[in-house]
């Protein structure tokens, strides 16, 4: 479905997905160059009506119908529809939500506590978001709370109480402040968290790897590495209090209109010096594959919690979390940021899982023509099947990033002859600018003085 109607001045009608929004294109038919529009206007323009809509009607009668315009446009209706349900449609300018009206189900009210609901704006396997507004701080926060189905678990409580206190305690700038945590009229637990505007890191990488040419360059690269350079700092510090991440992916990765980076779903998360082990759980396995195929890849066949092709090998042999596990994860990551693929295709059933791990994968440099020799050294080396041979922490990695972004020699890749001169060309460019200089300005005096 296209999230963007776009009408050129030859009359043109074209019809753009939001990832396209912002970019340079070309008319087919007037040959005239237009940029496509941001999806940021289109919702600003629904938040105008949205506003002058709510000082005349009262919150029983509002209703999403009364913000469209009369025309018979669907782009209208389209963006609405994918707003409701994809939160990285929120953008910086954006700040109104297009529908006070209380989603057909859920079971929360209007209100909790102080905090007015004004839209479900994304569900998982566990529970639900929500967009709403502080009364008393009068601020935009979103609301996290148990689906139906969940609050009938212990397990699923406990879990979801667990990722409130994990999150909560870990002050950092990659990760979301929790506000608050409390429980609603009908005893059922749900936290407050800080409102995100912005697109996932996923969203990103498909847009470098689907503007090809001038727009696939080495500097959009670089940006993206840069980002995932945070994303590696940010689980550093989460190691460094003891806690694994178990679900690192680009879809958990955000970067907001302000440059932040930020790991999301923290709900996985485990305290590594905690003695329960709820590594293994069947209940929560049969429950994932009741609801929707975007859920079922929370836990493996097996009962391991995780993403299908994220999980390190050790963790599927023996199913014991380890900050390995997340360095593992990150290098799937970098592997699906230069390449636009995951390194490996493996079955549920794990049939000749640990056969297909044990070879390196394709080189990403053989796929991305920006990607250098040393760069690949670096991903490869976070996909070491051996986890003594992987990075020995997530600031490791990003040492290493930061060194070859910085053109630096990189600890993990041994350089050849041509490649060490060009190395040393390259990083002595302005002292040999000089010495050339001052030998041409040499050969110059000694021509002016003993030439004749």
């Amino acid at each position: 479905m296209s999230d963007i109607v776009f009408t050129c001045e030859c009359g043109k009608v074209y019809k753009f997905n939001r990832r396209f929004a912002g970019r340079t294109s070309r008319c087919i038919i007037c040959k005239r160059d237009y940029v496509v529009p941001l999806i940021s206007e289109h919702i600003n323009q629904i938040n105008q009506i949205n506003q002058t809509v709510l000082k005349e009607e009262s919150p029983e009668d509002f209703t999403i119908s009364s913000l469209l315009p009369s025309s018979t446009d669907d782009s209208y209706h389209d963006l609405l529809s994918n707003h409701s349900s994809d939160p990285s449609l929120f953008s910086p300018s954006v700040s109104v939500s297009v529908s006070s009206k209380k989603p057909s189900d859920s079971a929360e009210s209007e209100q909790i506590g102080k905090y007015e609901i004004r839209e479900k704006i994304g569900s998982g396997g566990m529970g639900h978001i929500f967009y709403a507004w502080d009364t008393q701080l009068q601020r935009n926060v979103t609301i996290k709370t148990l689906n139906k189905k969940s609050r009938q678990h212990e397990h699923y409580k406990e879990r979801f109480i667990n990722e409130a206190r994990i999150t909560g305690k870990l002050i950092h700038s990659g990760i979301i402040p929790i506000y608050s945590f409390d429980y609603d009229t009908q005893g059922e637990p749900y936290y407050v968290m800080r409102f995100l505007e912005g697109q996932t890191f996923e969203q990103l990488i498909t847009q470098y790897h689907n503007l090809k040419g001038f727009s696939h360059t080495l500097e959009e690269l670089r940006r993206l590495i840069r980002h995932f350079i945070d994303v590696c700092q940010t689980i550093a510090y989460a190691h460094d209090h003891h806690v694994v991440h178990r679900d690192i992916k680009p879809s958990n990765i955000m970067l907001s209109g302000y440059g932040e980076t930020i790991v999301l779903d923290w709900g996985l998360a485990k305290i590594l010096t905690t003695e329960k082990n709820d590594e293994f759980d069947p209940d929560h396995f049969e429950n994932d594959l009741e609801t929707d195929e975007k859920t079922i890849d929370l836990t493996l066949a097996s009962g391991r919690v995780g993403t299908l092709g994220f999980q390190s090998p050790e963790y599927l042999r023996d199913g014991q979390s380890q900050p390995s596990d997340d360095i593992y994860a990150l290098g799937v990551t970098l592997y699906y940021l230069l390449c636009n693929k995951l390194p490996y295709k493996l079955s549920r059933d794990h049939r000749g899982v640990f056969d297909r791990l044990m070879i390196p994968p394709r080189l990403p440099h053989w796929d991305n023509s920006h990607v250098s020799r040393s760069l690949s050294a670096i991903c490869l080396c976070a996909l070491s099947f051996d986890k003594t041979k992987r990075y020995s922490s997530a600031a490791h990695l990003a040492a290493d990033l930061q060194c070859w972004l910085d053109g630096n020699a990189v600890s993990v890749y041994r350089m050849n002859w041509k490649e060490k001169i060009e190395f040393l060309v390259k990083k002595n460019i302005p002292l040999l600018g000089t010495a050339l200089a001052a030998f041409s300005f040499g050969i110059i005096l000694t021509r002016l003085f003993f030439g004749r």
